[in-house]
């Protein structure tokens, strides 16, 4: 593995990998007089090429591959930053290219099945690996990394009119996020609660073939989320890590209702604006106190501190965890 490239004018960054669409846009926020930042998303590149489409599934990594393999050729001096999309990791792992390369995890490993070791070798191999779950930095050895996000033009103006929203995927989470809004609602609070994709034990051969549900695009996601004066924010089970929805309330003037214990130690906390389930109760997810909670006026997070999340720290941490490998090996 190279050392991190050195640079007086911008740093040319690809950030290369299989992005959702907010992760696409998030990533072009950077810094353009630091930065000079290039987004690929491999599927969509791939898409573009006709024999993709009539390529076996199977087939279709030897096309991904093909990109990556381009691009690092394309840019020799550049700073690399995919995600653990397993075709990506996996290639990484048998070709250990000669490029300043950052793997950062945007799930938790334990929804990416084994995952685990290849990231690990690949760390052990000098090659950063992040993660925004402090669970996995602990098991793993990666390095945590602060969840970022970037404000989106236009959605600032939009007006709360329920009390409470959840906007997202199932993902095991669906009965504690309907009792939670029965519950809210008895205490007569409004609530707006819509899931994007319902997780079910057993499909029918029709729902394994059929398209999945399309996402919507991310600046229609957030003014769904935004239409509420709080979010309701609850982690998988053993999660530790952030998910956007405590970013997005922090930076849009939106309260927060999580499960996640970890959202107090981070540096937006204020217990005026995230409501912390059980916090003041003997029941785990128990809601007394929400009333206050809602009554207090939420309080403006600075930019200093939000900048803390930004796309610009993230990649000043990866190139000071390169200077730092080249360092040693040298």
């Amino acid at each position: 593995m190279i050392s991190a490239p050195l640079h007086h004018a911008r740093l040319k960054v690809v950030c290369i990998g299989f992005w959702a669409d907010y992760e696409d846009y998030f990533w072009t926020k950077a810094d353009t007089t630091r930065f000079n930042v290039e987004v690929v998303n491999v599927k969509q590149q791939a898409r573009r090429q006709l024999i993709f489409k009539v390529l076996p599934r199977f087939c279709r990594k030897y096309v991904y591959e093909r990109i990556l393999t381009d691009h690092i050729a394309r840019h020799p001096d550049a700073l690399f930053i995919v995600n653990e999309r397993e075709e990506i990791v996996d290639y990484l792992h048998r070709t250990r290219p000669k490029a300043s390369v950052a793997v950062v995890v945007r799930n938790p490993i334990a929804t990416k099945n084994g995952m685990g070791p290849l990231l690990r070798d690949l760390h052990a191999a000098g090659y950063p690996v992040l993660s925004f779950d402090q669970a996995d930095c602990e098991r793993y050895g990666f390095e945590f990394y602060r969840q970022f996000i970037a404000a989106v033009d236009g959605v600032r103006a939009v007006n709360p009119v329920y009390d409470f929203a959840f906007l997202g995927k199932d993902k095991g989470r669906k009965d504690l996020i309907e009792t939670l809004s029965n519950q809210l609602t008895q205490k007569g609070f409004s609530t707006s609660i819509r899931f994007t994709e319902v997780k079910k034990p057993h499909k029918t051969p029709t729902e394994r073939l059929g398209k999945k549900p399309v996402n919507k695009p991310y600046p229609a996601y957030l003014a769904e989320n935004l239409a509420a004066r709080c979010i309701i924010d609850i982690v998988q089970d053993g999660q530790k890590g952030l998910t956007l929805r405590p970013l997005e309330a922090a930076l849009y003037g939106r309260k927060l209702l999580t499960n996640n214990q970890s959202v107090r130690d981070e540096d937006f906390y204020h217990p005026d604006n995230v409501f912390i389930l059980g916090e003041h109760s003997n029941r785990p997810q128990g809601l007394e106190g929400i009333e206050d909670f809602c009554k207090a006026p939420f309080v403006e997070i600075s930019p200093q501190i939000m900048a803390l999340y930004s796309v610009d720290a993230l990649i000043d941490q990866i190139t000071g965890l390169l200077k730092t490998t080249s360092s040693l090996e040298r």
